[in-house]
């Protein structure tokens, strides 16, 4: 019975939901290792540590680091993106368009996130509609990607674009609920 009032809970849901979600991810990875371990798997590798370094700050938004936790999130963001610029560049230096096309909206979806993350803006207030209309201009270019996958029969491709777009978007929904809390002068909370 507890077991079923824990999960009519909203936050235990989305737990669920937020670790099942990077769990296909982790178990994605581990199967592009299996078939061919190659460039892309290094580029997966850079996004999944930025992944993991948003989620980790999205999720804590309402606390201070500590000088060692600051630089380990420093240190990991750092590796993160240079491994995902390599990526970035490579598809441009060999021509894989749509892997190019798909690599730099990721790259803006990272920019936009570092600036809620690190410069947030005023709930509701015109920095924040900028902001949150290039990252629905942004998420809508990486939707057309995957479209473009699963139209090209590129099934794989399309399933990982996908799951990509939910993982980052638990991060924003993360985000979301912290700049509500904060609106409503709740104490936010850990979710």
């Amino acid at each position: 019975m507890l077991v079923w009032q824990s999960l009519a809970d909203p936050n235990t849901r989305f737990r669920i939901f937020r670790c099942a979600v990077y769990g296909l991810l982790v178990f994605n990875l581990y199967l592009l290792v299996r078939i061919d371990f190659n460039a892309e798997v290094l580029d997966q590798i850079g996004w999944l540590i930025l992944l993991g370094v948003f989620e980790w700050e999205s999720t804590t938004l309402h606390r201070d680091y500590r000088p060692r936790e600051k630089l380990v999130l420093g240190a990991a963001q750092a590796v993160g993106y240079v491994t995902v610029i390599v990526g970035w560049a490579g598809y441009w230096l060999t021509s894989l368009w749509p892997e190019f096309v798909n690599a730099t909206l990721w790259l803006w979806v990272v920019v936009l996130l570092f600036a809620d993350v690190h410069w947030p803006a005023h709930f509701q207030s015109p920095a924040w509609r900028v902001r949150n209309l290039l990252k629905l201009a942004t998420y809508a270019g990486l939707v057309g990607c995957a479209l473009y996958w699963a139209m090209h029969g590129e099934l794989l491709d399309f399933y990982d674009a996908v799951l990509w777009i939910v993982c980052f978007a638990v991060v924003e929904l993360n985000i979301f609920s912290f700049e509500q809390k904060v609106e409503k002068g709740l104490r936010p909370s850990p979710t």
